[in-house]
């Protein structure tokens, strides 16, 4: 192999040991930032079903039609991010509906590229997986939210919200409430693992990497450096002749 063509291998092996240092860094920093996108989101989805629990017991109370309307406007977040995940489950989603929802859940725009990557890619991982079955606790929850909420809609419109009544639709509520907050609790601890087994990921490849990169870096450049004596003797041999 002739000089220059060591000579270029070694710079390309350099230049893929840096090059592979930022993949990986990259990498890392998206999924970690599609984690912080899942809890920020888990805290608008939190709100939302909070809200609505709140305007169904007021509504109950109250009977005005626009505790009813809030009831329904704040389960939009929860609702729009549902019809992301529902979508992202097919063998073939349909990106616009998953952007609409996760729009419609309170995301930032700029943050669900990485949040459908990160679920396409990583729903198998254990602490995500785990925290994806909270989140289908928590729609089915939701359903039986609305639910109750229609129902005791039609008793107020048709004047026929008793005692008993009043009573059942209560209990029910708060019982929805709690199993919901567990919902939230539990999703958010295992998005919270998630992004600390993430961390640790990322740290102990990017150690090894480095470790190997700088050992293949430092051979590489102990080659250059034997390339440029060996042009160096050939120059003075050729001076020397001349």
């Amino acid at each position: 192999m002739s000089a220059k063509a060591k000579f270029i291998i070694a710079i390309l092996v350099i230049f893929f040991v840096i090059g592979g240092l930022f993949i990986i860094g990259k990498t890392g920093f998206s999924i970690l930032s599609g984690l912080r996108a899942y809890v920020g989101g888990e805290g608008l989805w939190a709100k939302g079903q909070k809200d609505a629990t709140y305007y169904i017991s007021q509504y109950i109370f109250t009977e005005e039609q626009s505790s009813y309307q809030s009831f329904n406007n704040s389960l939009k977040v929860p609702l729009g991010d549902k019809v992301a995940r529902l979508e992202l489950e097919k063998a073939v989603p349909d990106y616009e509906t998953i952007f609409k929802g996760f729009v419609d859940g309170g995301n930032h725009p700029e943050d669900i590229p990485t949040m459908i990557f990160l679920y396409k890619n990583f729903k198998n991982i254990e602490y995500i997986k785990k925290a994806i079955e909270q989140w289908k606790v928590g729609d089915r929850l939701i359903k039986e939210l609305l639910k109750a909420g229609e129902e005791i809609h039609y008793h107020i419109i048709n004047n026929s919200m008793n005692r008993e009544n009043v009573t059942q639709s209560l209990l029910q509520i708060i019982e929805l409430r709690d199993k919901l907050n567990e919902a939230e609790i539990l999703f958010s601890h295992n998005m919270s693992d998630a992004a600390r087994w993430t961390e640790n990921l990322i740290f102990t490849i990017m150690l090894v990497f480095s470790v190997i990169g700088s050992i293949v870096c430092l051979v590489m450049f102990r080659l250059i450096s034997a390339v440029l004596i060996d042009l160096k003797n050939k120059n003075e041999q050729l001076e020397i002749q001349t």
